[in-house]
């Protein structure tokens, strides 16, 4: 896994592309800790990964602070305090960071000129106005593809390597379309998809999340790591560690001219004691799902759902 990993990362990061993309893994330890020579070479050489050594014990806050401080410059300043203040104790052992970054503009941009209000419906019953970029023009062709229940369309940024696909329901039921949702039936669609004139009709919108995923992962049956009985021995040769908590941070702001995106993931450990008639129209005027992915490899960088442009 990790060296597949590391050629991956060595795909994504390389120069002279039209995007602008950043990965970037850390280890923050307690300055005394011992870490396996093996675990150590996985992180620096299949990650790329920062291995710093630091103060918990004696200095949190500066700890807390330093931390945030790499996570915000390698996420270009869209995520800041990604650590809160209480995380971070005289007991923290060890943090592993992990920063995504990425901002690319539309191989065919939106003329914000005809960027207007129009109603976003949140539900059945309830709406707001937000601004609604428009490519309504003959020049406007994206591969497309409907179902009965779902329109998705492909909209690819400079050079054509990574692109958007925005998951729109026919009805304002996105649960129905989530329950749908797997990578099987991503696959199909998108192999079915084709290039064809569509109006489109696309918010812009700007999300900023932070998740707090201890529970998450709990509910999914990972329990033993947040308790005294974790086995994390293959860090340091010791069972004295357990997770505290698994953090999540997300910013992803889209407009006229592209989209900037990053998140950032963080897991602290502990001492014991995640037409006209023939041409379709797209209109994204209700809660929708998005992603990007680079198209070669088909890896999805960022996944979410939109419900309120406004929230």
């Amino acid at each position: 896994l990790g060296k597949s990993y590391s050629s991956l990362q060595e795909w994504f990061l390389r120069k002279n592309t039209d995007h602008e993309i950043n990965i970037a893994n850390s280890l923050w330890l307690q300055k005394d800790l011992t870490l396996e020579k093996e675990y150590s070479l996985t992180i620096s050489q299949d990650y790329q990964g920062l291995i710093e050594r630091i103060d918990f014990v004696e200095k949190t806050e500066q700890s807390r602070e330093r931390i945030n401080n790499w996570v915000s410059l390698k996420t270009n300043e869209k995520i800041k305090d990604f650590i809160p203040q209480g995380i971070i104790n005289s007991l923290t052992r060890l943090i592993l960071v992990n920063a995504i970054y990425f901002k690319g503009n539309w191989l065919q941009e939106f003329n914000k000129i005809n960027t207007e209000k129009h109603n976003f419906y949140i539900n059945l019953n309830e709406s707001i106005k937000v601004d609604m970029m428009k490519r309504l023009d003959k020049d406007a062709i994206f591969p497309y593809y409907a179902t009965e229940y779902l329109q998705i369309i492909e909209m690819p940024y400079t050079g054509q390597e990574i692109s958007m696909f925005i998951l729109l329901p026919k009805e304002n039921d996105l649960e129905k379309l989530e329950n749908q949702l797997t990578l099987t039936n991503l696959d199909s669609w998108q192999e079915k998809m084709e290039e064809q004139r569509v109006k489109v009709y696309l918010p812009k919108f700007k999300l900023e999340t932070k998740n707090f995923l201890k529970p998450v992962f709990q509910q999914m049956g990972m329990i033993k790591s947040f308790t005294e009985q974790a086995d994390f021995s293959g860090i340091t040769g010791q069972k004295d560690l357990m997770i505290n908590e698994i953090i999540h941070q997300a910013f992803i702001e889209v407009d006229e001219k592209g989209t900037e995106a990053t998140a950032a993931t963080g897991v602290v450990m502990e001492l014991t004691s995640l037409p006209e008639e023939t041409i379709p129209v797209f209109m994204a005027n209700r809660p929708f799902i998005f992603l990007i992915q680079e198209k070669q490899t088909k890896t999805i960088l960022f996944f979410g759902r939109l419900a309120n442009p406004e929230l």
